[in-house]
């Protein structure tokens, strides 16, 4: 999704300057002379930014940001079609400065519905049976509940991670089809 975002408010002249420490975007807009840009994302171990952006440098890409394994590049569309880039009336300013996905509400509806479960189970639902067998026995599984679902999420996320340095380790398939220079 940010790679379309990006470039859907890089049509209506929106520059990205930078990508803070939390993976926003920082971008501004020159009101009097506003130039259409277009944004690319690569997956760069960190080891390799510099040589990633000297390649893309040639055409005229320069880095906007990093944020994990994420390299984001920038360049005017001017490069690509000339004066048509410039705006000549800019669009309003969007209503909303913050985008998320589908999927991140659905983890988040899911969330409260667990985060529901925990406080309303212990404090309401098992004290009005009476039953302190059932009060133990649910403390002690949720405990449990909870620390696997810690050890899983550490573990999909150390997956993931492996994931993307393996991604980041390999040319992406734009650079393995490119015609080396000097080669007709």
């Amino acid at each position: 999704m940010d790679q379309a975002m990006m470039n859907r408010f890089g049509a209506q002249g929106w520059e990205i300057e930078r990508v803070d420490r939390l993976g926003r975007f920082v971008s501004r807009r020159d009101p009097c002379a506003s130039l259409r840009w277009e944004y690319r994302r690569d997956i760069v171990d960190r080891r390799k930014r510099s040589q990633h952006a000297a390649s893309l440098a040639p055409d005229s890409w320069e880095s906007c940001g990093y944020w994990l394994y994420l390299a984001y590049y920038k360049r005017p569309l001017a490069v690509t079609i000339g004066p048509a880039a410039a705006l000549a009336e800019p669009p309003d300013r969007p209503a909303r400065s913050a985008y998320f996905t589908r999927r991140l509400y659905g983890y988040l509806a899911w969330l409260l519905v667990c985060l529901t479960a925990v406080i309303l189970l212990p404090t309401v639902i098992v004290p009005a049976t009476g039953n302190s067998g059932l009060q133990h026995g649910l403390m002690v599984g949720m405990s449990t509940g909870a620390a696997l679902g810690l050890l899983l999420g550490v573990w999909l996320l150390r997956r993931q991670r492996q994931q993307m340095r393996r991604a980041a380790s390999f040319p992406s398939p734009e650079h393995e089809n490119a015609a080396p220079p000097g080669s007709s």
